[in-house]
């Protein structure tokens, strides 16, 4: 959950008070809307841990739902939060004018946060945790590259764009290490 926090700190330090607060407040509120993704995994945890070792067909069929439910609802919410950001904002009121243009470029990053939640926490149930400690520091170095270059080319867009990469690389990683995982387990 590394870069859900440290995003936020690179954003006080590389953009203007204006902007880290449009974005702190846009994060936070794309950050909820993910919440669904880690309930559906703690439901999936004890079984995940149950048969993680030794993994059957029937855990690997639950990870394609998982992954596939993951990526769906992060493509969906993503939509659904698009086309809302002038109510979000509204909601928000004239002190967040301009939340809605943050929240538009964070819906990028909405499929992958939802797919990496739901992969790292496979990861935790399935493999050693040195593991997800890898994703995490890869996330964590891709956002803190991510945004100082972003930033520096495309101002205060470029934080979310480089929270949208970096989900999307840790998603891409731990997915790839659940099926490796889970394929040297059942062999």
């Amino acid at each position: 959950m590394g870069p859900a926090e440290l995003d936020k700190t690179l954003a006080a330090r590389l953009l203007p008070a204006t902007d880290a607060g449009l974005y702190a407040a846009a994060q936070r509120t794309v950050g909820a809307i993910t919440l669904p993704v880690s309930a559906m995994m703690l439901s999936a945890l004890p079984r995940l841990y149950r048969e993680g070792q030794e993994p059957t067909a029937q855990t690997s069929h639950l990870l394609i739902w998982i992954f596939a439910a993951s990526t769906t609802y992060g493509l969906a919410s993503a939509g659904a939060l698009w086309l809302i950001a002038p109510l979000v904002e509204w909601l928000f009121g004239t002190a967040y004018h301009g939340i809605q243009d943050m929240i538009r470029w964070l819906c990028l990053a909405m499929p992958g946060m939802a797919l990496r939640i739901a992969a790292g926490l496979v990861l935790t149930a399935v493999a050693p945790p040195w593991m997800r400690v890898s994703v995490e520091l890869i996330g964590l170095a891709a956002l803190g590259l991510g945004s100082i270059i972003l930033i520096s080319y495309f101002g205060g867009v470029g934080m979310p764009l480089a929270i949208a990469g970096a989900e999307s690389i840790m998603a891409a990683i731990a997915v790839t290490m659940v099926i490796w995982r889970t394929a040297t387990a059942a062999t």
